[in-house]
């Protein structure tokens, strides 16, 4: 990692921002996360569920397995009645890693973006999300042949909650669809970016429980883990820079700029404009 602090000037064909009125690119990645986002959490629900039952309780398979249908009987509404605080409380941290920790990360993240770019931020939630399905993955694969206990999920948990999970990733795709659209054309394109995402969601709604009728948990998740990583793929390469780098100064050593994340003068001139 380079931790100099030294200053290089850039030539202008070093730094391309994208011009104002080009299309964003976000539309295909949004969709793919947040149709991953969908199709995979009530399936992670259920398997929280149902390992908190047979593994957590140690209650019997086929009891475990009756839970959430209909008819259920009294033992089986006794069990139900023993699963759900279990399972509550993981899906509380769940709620709380995915909301606490990103607002307050998106205060320093903003105004970091406004200095090094959007796109080292988008690449990072995409990542997030992905690393994050990928270990919930695999965790639901080792289940099927290892008893796990279903707090493990909530190490899933982290790598998304650590950049920023959606807080930050839809705060830094507004403020690149602001960069590279003029005024008369952002109201379009905010209908476009929210279209693909309500999109996505819909998809994931509708596809889920068909695709675990047909295959497994873990697949679905693999399924969901995939279409995150191919966000990330075109984030990558397929959408450029939208921030110019003023007076052409830069580069800067990592370790400077994971300093500057941290800058509260950043985040004070942030809520100044707020309250302008």
């Amino acid at each position: 990692m380079d931790c100099s602090d030294e200053e290089v000037v850039l030539s202008p064909a070093v730094v391309q921002p994208v011009r104002r009125g080009r299309s964003s690119n976000l539309e295909i990645p949004v969709f793919l996360l947040f149709y991953a986002w969908n199709v995979s959490t009530p399936v992670l629900t259920d398997q929280i569920i149902y390992q908190a039952c047979t593994v957590s309780l140690a209650a019997n398979v086929s009891d475990c397995a009756k839970l959430g249908h209909e008819h259920e009987s009294p033992a089986v509404l006794d069990l139900e009645a023993r699963v759900q605080p279990y399972t509550a409380d993981i899906l509380m941290v769940e709620a709380l890693s995915d909301s606490i920790l990103p607002a307050a990360l998106n205060l320093f993240i903003g105004p970091w973006s406004d200095r090094y770019g959007r796109k080292p931020v988008l690449l990072l939630t995409f990542s997030g999300f992905a690393v994050s399905l990928a270990m919930i993955t695999a965790f639901c694969g080792w289940s099927r042949w290892y008893p796990l206990d279903p707090w493990i999920y909530t190490f899933a948990f982290i790598p998304s909650a650590l950049s920023g999970s959606v807080c930050t990733l839809m705060s830094t795709v507004y403020c690149y669809i602001a960069d590279v659209t003029s005024e008369r054309e952002r109201g379009a394109k905010m209908a476009l970016l929210d279209t693909s995402l309500y999109g996505g969601m819909l998809a994931g709604s509708l596809s889920s429980s068909y695709i675990l009728r047909k295959t497994n948990a873990t697949t679905v998740f693999a399924i969901a883990a995939g279409a995150v990583f191919l966000a990330v793929l075109h984030v990558a390469l397929r959408v450029r820079e939208s921030v110019h780098i003023r007076r052409h100064r830069v580069h800067v050593g990592c370790c400077t700029k994971l300093r500057h994340l941290f800058r509260l003068d950043m985040v004070v001139d942030t809520v100044r404009t707020c309250f302008k």
